[in-house]
């Protein structure tokens, strides 16, 4: 435990934030490999599309890396919408749930071809998110033989 604020959250130790991080980054590495747009670290959501990583720093069970999909605003506002209104018959409503579910598949089946090892959420307020359990034995380019110059087509 690295350290507790006035709340009692509890952070995790800078050696596993930093594990994490790591692994967030391989996962973004490989979700952009296979065509997926990935959203910059820290983006203002109301403007953000594309694969979302996050690394919660808790030192609890819930700490570790999360992997999402926001599609575009529109889509999203216009679910939003229907669901304030309480109009569950809406179309983008079920639109929207239905491509979030079809994106979350495709994440999982993607990381885990690539050596991750995912799990379910186990944050009740992320249940929607595929959660890191293990990274894999390598960074993917590396596997593969590839490396930046290579990727970029240079001889």
């Amino acid at each position: 435990m690295a350290g507790q604020d006035d709340s009692g959250y509890r952070r995790a130790d800078a050696e596993m934030v930093r594990r994490w991080e790591a692994w967030a980054n391989e996962a973004r590495t490989q979700l952009a490999a296979a065509g997926l747009p990935i959203q910059a670290e820290h983006m203002n959501a109301a403007v953000g599309v594309g694969v979302v990583v996050t690394v919660d720093p808790g030192d609890d069970g819930a700490g570790g890396v999360y992997v999402g999909w926001d599609a575009a605003p529109v889509l999203r506002v216009a679910g939003m919408r229907a669901a304030w209104r309480g109009q569950v018959q809406d179309p983008a409503l079920h639109h929207g749930g239905a491509v979030e579910d079809v994106m979350t598949r495709a994440i999982r089946d993607i990381l885990t071809a690539g050596g991750f090892t995912v799990g379910d959420s186990p944050n009740d307020f992320a249940q929607e998110k595929v959660y890191v359990l293990r990274p894999p034995s390598g960074p993917l380019l590396e596997r593969l033989g590839l490396d930046a110059l290579h990727a970029a087509g240079a001889r």
